[in-house]
């Protein structure tokens, strides 16, 4: 690699914060949509109970409830745990953020298909985006 110049060190810059940015998607949209989600929409289903279930090229993605009720959504690759919406996507290795974010729409279309309350409070959100 040749010398560090002042322009590599902005563009080093740039690409730290906009996988930052990346992981932060990744978890803002998780936690909204996990947020939205009430116990009233939950209480049929049992503990350690999958919701939804997703096997995408790269990842396997399980939502399912947690001994203590809550709804988790997680990521695994080769049978590794690489996100946990429990955990968040700070120590999601940049590896893994491309493939986490390329597929979450599938994801929340699950999600949506298990909790049909998420298309209304996501057509709202979209209108309130426009404001």
């Amino acid at each position: 690699m040749a010398r560090i110049d002042h322009q590599t060190m902005r563009a080093i810059r740039l690409g730290s914060r906009r996988l930052n940015e990346m992981k932060q998607e990744i978890d803002d949209v998780v936690k909204i949509t996990l947020g939205l989600i009430s116990s009233n929409d939950t209480f049929h289903i049992r503990a350690g109970e999958k919701v939804c279930e997703l096997h995408s090229e790269k990842l396997y993605w399980q939502t399912m409830k947690t001994m203590a009720g809550n709804i988790v959504i997680i990521a695994s690759k080769g049978g590794l745990v690489i996100y946990s919406s429990a955990s968040g996507a700070s120590q999601v290795s940049r590896q893994n953020v491309i493939p986490l974010l390329e597929d979450l729409p599938e994801v929340l279309d699950q999600m949506v298909g298990a909790f049909p309350v998420l298309a209304m409070e996501f057509s709202y959100l979209m209108i309130m985006s426009n404001l």
